[in-house]
């Protein structure tokens, strides 16, 4: 299974943690770092025990995910390849830059998994930075509610929604949430009719009780009627 050269320690176990001992956290760090190494689990016997469990599940959990993007990108790769030979092998002369494009997007996959640098591999996840860059007040249940969700959303269309909430100043899950879940209920599955959808809302303004006009039959009055309703006047 591929595995992340290191784990994500989040921001939010900052105040998490805020309770532990210098040394307590100190045997906890080692403990977890040990852990995703090896897979060796370490025996903690002080308070950095209970917070070890729930950090584990979490570097558990991202392992994972990050394992199955990985096989898809390895796949598409391959996928690609046999489809560029079979061309290659129908025509003599092929465009040099007749595959460019196709390549890039499977090169932009590819950022999610890992890239190589003259530092050593980078790993990339668009939607975790997004998240972490964008939006603040993110706990553990928050994450796995966003893994849910990538289950059935493209990540570019998440990224879409971050980008809305950010657009009207809200820089929190539950509001990200919420325009997932339009999206899911309106059957939205590209950008495109993301950014449709948001546009449509903003000319309808926000969602309230309308009365046409058209409900009313308009009266017309005769010069008469009209000299004698200004005269009341």
């Amino acid at each position: 299974m591929a595995k992340m050269t290191g784990f994500i320690f989040q921001d939010e176990y900052l105040e998490r943690l805020a309770k532990l001992s210098d040394q307590e956290l100190g045997r906890l760090v080692r403990a977890l770092a040990i852990y995703h190494a090896t897979g060796e689990q370490q025996e903690l016997a002080g308070r950095e025990s209970i917070a070890y469990d729930f950090i584990k599940f979490d570097i558990d959990r991202i392992d994972e995910k990050y394992s199955a993007k990985c096989d898809t990108n390895r796949n598409n790769r391959q996928r690609s390849s046999t489809i560029d030979n079979d061309r290659q092998q129908s025509s003599t002369i092929v465009p040099k830059d007749k595959y460019k494009d196709k390549e890039k997007d499977i090169d932009d996959d590819a950022t999610a998994c890992a890239r190589d640098t003259p530092f050593g591999p980078v790993t990339v996840d668009p939607v975790i930075v997004a998240v972490q860059k964008e939006l603040t007040g993110l706990a553990v249940s928050h994450y796995d509610d966003l893994a849910a969700f990538r289950q059935d959303l493209p990540d570019d269309l998440v990224i879409e929604a971050i980008n809305e909430a950010v657009a009207h100043g809200a820089r929190t899950w539950a509001y990200v949430r919420s325009i997932l879940q339009g999206y899911i209920k309106d059957g939205v599955k590209t950008v495109g009719q993301a950014r449709e959808r948001s546009d449509k809302r903003k000319r309808e303004g926000p969602p309230g009780k309308r009365v046409s006009a058209q409900q009313y039959t308009q009266r017309h009055y005769s010069e008469a009627e009209l000299a004698a309703r200004t005269e009341d006047l």
